[in-house]
């Protein structure tokens, strides 16, 4: 086994939540927890880094933006990193594949599968499955020549269920069993059926069933409810997601004006305020903040009660929430806690 553990502190009694220590060579942190996108001191944090064919075999010749990884993991090691590539090819050849692995592995504590955006325009739904484990797999295999470090699948949220029950039963035929949830735009709610599905089908394969981690990023962080804005990114800790990622897909919003949504920890929910100049990155970093002083309660709850059902009820952004998991007791078939 590598130099990592997960040790299961509580499962939510009445949500689709759990309270995990994960535990990475000296580093550790306790989920539920939202990732941090500028240098912390504590936690997780995470950054994107864009690969190609062209740019890898030349940053084997010339200095290229990837030297700039090894700063950020500098800057940070004394918490988690976690490094987070998307691949904008459609093909890769192996000698790029190995360049990839080198740069991305010695500056990152949790090994993610990369996004492969360049499948995303090239294939249609009959043979979108195959390249894309085709070119997971190589990467596990390169990546495993060397590895003490845990290894997270990507799971394209935004695909049919067919493909992504295709995409997970094979990691878990390859012994990976933590999972990056790419959402692509797409808010917790309508996906709920697909981590329900991840998360029976790793209880029915693997014999430690709690020893896993769940860890969203492009999710959208709100939608209009009535007359408010959930926290639906905060919230998907009550959909069994244990790391809450960050947004990482561009776009822009135009010529339109440029709004910050900023979290409210006494509703759990986003008002938006128009952007000042250069204030965005502070921004960030507050509801970060504020949304991890949160799930320490959530934290507290869970461990001490048993569930954090009461305190979801008690915020106006949870009340969709709340209404969908409205019971007493969650009944796991005879697998117990």
């Amino acid at each position: 086994m590598g130099n990592y553990s997960i040790e299961l502190k509580r499962p939510d009694d009445r949500l689709d939540a759990r309270v995990l220590r994960m535990k990475l060579g000296s580093k550790e942190v306790t989920t539920p927890f939202k990732t941090y996108s500028a240098n912390t001191q504590y936690g997780i944090y995470e950054y994107a880094q864009t690969f190609s064919e062209d740019l890898l075999i030349r940053s084997a010749n010339e200095k290229t933006v990837l030297d700039g990884i090894c700063k950020k993991y500098m800057d940070s090691k004394q918490c988690i990193n976690v490094l987070l590539p998307t691949y904008v090819d459609s093909d890769i050849s192996d000698k790029a594949l190995e360049y990839m692995d080198g740069r991305i592995h010695p500056y990152t504590d949790l090994v993610a599968v990369p996004r492969w955006e360049g499948l995303m325009s090239k294939n249609n739904g009959s043979t979108y499955y195959e390249d894309n484990w085709s070119l997971s797999e190589r990467y596990i295999d390169e990546v495993r020549r060397l590895n003490g470090k845990m290894i997270l699948g990507n799971i394209p949220m935004n695909h049919p269920q067919s493909v992504i029950s295709k995409l997970v039963e094979s990691y878990i035929k390859k012994d990976v069993r933590s999972f990056v949830l790419d959402y692509e735009r797409c808010n917790t709610i309508p996906k709920r059926h697909i981590v329900r599905y991840i998360t029976k089908t790793l209880a029915e394969y693997t014999s430690d069933k709690d020893n896993y981690i769940l860890y969203n990023i492009n999710m959208r962080r709100s939608h209009d409810y009535q007359d408010i804005k959930p926290a639906d990114d905060f919230l998907s800790f009550s959909n069994g997601i244990d790391v809450i990622g960050n947004y990482h897909l561009k776009g822009g919003s135009g010529d339109r004006p440029k709004f910050d949504k900023v979290f409210e920890s006494n509703q759990w929910i986003y008002v938006d305020r128009l952007a000042e100049p250069g204030a965005s990155i502070r921004v960030r970093l507050e509801n970060h903040q504020r949304i991890n002083r949160e799930a320490d309660k959530v934290k507290t709850a869970i461990v001490e009660s048993g569930s954090a059902m009461d305190l979801m009820e008690s915020k106006k952004g949870a009340a969709e929430y709340s209404f969908m998991a409205k019971q007493t007791e969650l009944d796991f078939g005879g697998i117990g806690f």
